[in-house]
Order: structure tokens, then sequence, then C-alpha cells
């Protein structure tokens, strides 16, 4: 039996991680149904130097896999995290991660 090659292996190791280290977001895609999905979620804020101040602005990114979403995200998903209830996001500035498995992007307040 050969040895598998570790890009064989991508998509049963991301299911695994996710499950395992991600948070489970709920994502709802455009005119579908909400879902749980396992997505990496960093919550992280980015301060802002500017001359004679600076600001903290939101920078949460989320990283998704093709499995959990099956298409590209677009402006027309939703995202609730557990870690901020009650809030409503969309994704902004998709791209793809760097093993071309999933989507990475930006978090925009809705609600």
């Amino acid at each position: 039996m050969p040895i598998p090659n570790l890009a064989s292996l991508d998509e049963k190791l991301n299911r695994a991680t996710s499950r395992l280290l991600g948070d489970l977001i709920t994502y709802t895609p455009a005119g579908g149904a909400p879902q749980g999905v396992n997505a990496f979620v960093d919550y992280s804020d980015v301060v802002r130097d500017f001359t004679n101040s600076t600001a903290r602005v939101q920078g949460m990114q989320v990283e998704v896999f093709d499995h959990e979403v099956g298409v590209e995200p677009c402006s027309e998903v939703t995202v609730r995290l557990p870690k901020r209830p009650g809030k409503i996001y969309r994704p902004v500035g998709v791209v793809r991660n760097e093993s071309a498995t999933g989507w990475i992007f930006a978090l925009k307040e809705v609600k």
C-alpha cells in the first residue's frame, strides 16, 4: 500500500483540526438556512497608529474550509460568532487560504 503524501490528506486533516481546534460558528449562505460550521476565528483587534493618537479597530478574521461551505463566501453571507453573541457579520476581503483548501475573510458588523 503506497504512503499518501500530505496534499492528499488535506481534507481529512482540515476536518479533524477544525473540529478539534476551531470554533463552531453559525454560517448562513446567500439564500440558505443557517448551519453550524467549524472555522478558525481570530478575534484580535488591530491598533491603527495616527500622528497624535492610536485607535483600536475590529480586525477579526475567519478561515473556513471548502468542505464546510462549498463555495466562496459572498457579501450576502452572514456569520454569527460564539464569543460575540447577538452580533451579525458579513465577510469582506475574501481570499483563498495558503493551501487553496478554503477561504479567509475579515468581518464587517451589520447588526
